[in-house]
C-alpha cells in the first residue's frame, strides 16, 4: 500500500531530516550526526522497495550534509548495518522472512554500537558491517552492476519456489 510507502518515509527519511534540523542550531564545532541507514540503504533488496528506498534516503541526506557541515566543523557519520537483534523484526510482518528464521546470523546490538563509536573517534564518513557476503555485493553493484542483479533475481526465484513447497 501506498501509505506504507509514506510511513517508512516519515519515520526513516523525514525523521532523519527534522532531528538533524532541530538538533543543528544546538551543536558546536567539533560536534557529531550519527544517523543510522541499513545496508538495505547500500544493496537494493527484492520485496523491499519501500525500505530501501527510505534507507537510500537516509544515505543521500547524509553523505550531502556530511559536506556541508564539514566547513562549520560538525562531523557527520552514516552507520549502515544489516538486520539487527532488535525488537524490529517483533512485527508479524517478518513471520517468513529469513532474518526471523535465523537470528543467529543477524548483528549484535552491541558491536552495531561499537561501530557507532569507531565512526566517532576515526571521524569516518560511513561504516558498512565487514561480512564477506555483503562486502562482495557491494563490490559487485558498484562494478558489475548486472551479475549482482542476476544473482538477486535469481536468489528471488528460488526463495518463491522453496515457499511455493512450503
Amino acid at each position: 500500500k501506498i501509505e506504507d510507502y509514506e510511513n517508512l518515509m516519515q519515520t526513516n527519511y523525514f525523521g532523519t531530516v527534522y532531528f538533524t534540523k532541530e538538533l543543528l542550531p544546538l551543536m558546536d564545532r567539533g560536534s557529531h550526526i550519527v544517523n543510522i541507514s541499513s545496508m538495505a540503504g547500500k544493496l537494493p533488496l527484492t520485496n523491499y522497495s519501500g525500505y530501501c528506498a527510505s534507507k537510500f534516503a537516509v544515505w543521500g541526506f547524509t553523505e550531502s550534509i556530511y559536506h556541508e557541515l564539514l566547513s562549520e566543523g560538525i562531523f557527520v557519520h552514516l552507520i549502515c548495518p544489516s538486520a539487527t537483534r532488535t525488537r524490529f523484526f517483533d512485527n508479524e510482518s517478518f513471520a517468513n522472512h529469513p532474518h526471523k528464521k535465523h537470528p543467529e546470523k543477524m548483528e549484535d546490538p552491541k558491536a552495531v554500537a561499537k561501530w557507532i563509536i569507531d565512526a566517532i573517534e576515526s571521524d569516518k564518513l560511513e561504516i558498512v558491517p565487514q561480512v564477506p557476503k555483503e562486502k562482495l555485493a557491494l563490490f559487485l553493484l558498484a562494478n558489475a552492476p548486472w551479475l549482482y542483479h542476476k544473482i538477486m533475481q535469481s536468489r528471488y526465484v528460488k526463495r518463491q519456489i522453496q515457499q511455493e513447497r512450503e
